[in-house]
C-alpha cells in the first residue's frame, strides 16, 4: 500500500540531528585549549550566509566576500559544548581584526566553512588550516 502525502510529509521533514563536531584549538601560545563545537547549518542559516557573501557582479560573474563569508560562518556556527552561540554579531569587528594566522581563523573559520558543505572552498580551507596546525 502506498504511503500517504501526510506519512511522506512526516517521513521527510523528521530529519537526522544537526551534525556538531568539537575543535580544539590554542588561542595563542602558552595558553590551554579551548574545545569549541561547530555544527552544520540549517538551510536557512546557509541560504542566508550565501546570500550576504555571494553577488553578481555588473559583468555578470560571481564575486565571492571570502572575509564576510568566513566571518557569518564563526558567528552562526560555533557553540559551546552546551549549544549556546559563541559569538554575537557585535564580534564580527573584533573577529575581522584578528590575524589571519589566528587559530580562529586557521581551525575554527576552516571547520565552519567546511560544515557549510562548500565543496572545494571547504577542502581548501581545510587544507589551509592543517598547514598552520603544524
Amino acid at each position: 500500500m502506498p504511503l500517504t502525502r501526510d506519512e511522506i510529509r512526516t517521513a521527510l521533514l523528521s530529519a537526522p540531528p544537526i551534525k556538531r563536531e568539537p575543535v580544539t584549538i590554542t588561542p595563542k601560545p602558552g595558553a590551554a585549549p579551548i574545545t569549541v563545537f561547530v555544527r552544520e547549518p540549517t538551510a536557512g542559516e546557509q541560504g542566508r550566509i550565501l546570500n550576504n557573501c555571494i553577488k553578481i557582479g555588473a559583468d555578470k560573474k560571481q564575486q565571492t566576500d571570502i572575509a564576510r563569508m568566513r566571518t557569518e560562518c564563526l558567528l552562526t556556527l560555533c557553540e559551546t559544548e552546551g549549544g549556546e552561540r559563541l559569538w554575537e554579531a557585535t564580534d564580527a569587528n573584533s573577529l575581522s581584526a584578528l590575524p589571519s594566522t589566528s587559530p580562529i581563523w586557521s581551525i575554527l573559520a576552516a571547520k565552519a566553512v567546511e560544515m557549510m558543505g562548500m565543496g572545494e572552498a571547504g577542502k581548501k580551507e581545510k587544507e589551509g588550516a592543517e598547514g598552520n596546525a603544524a
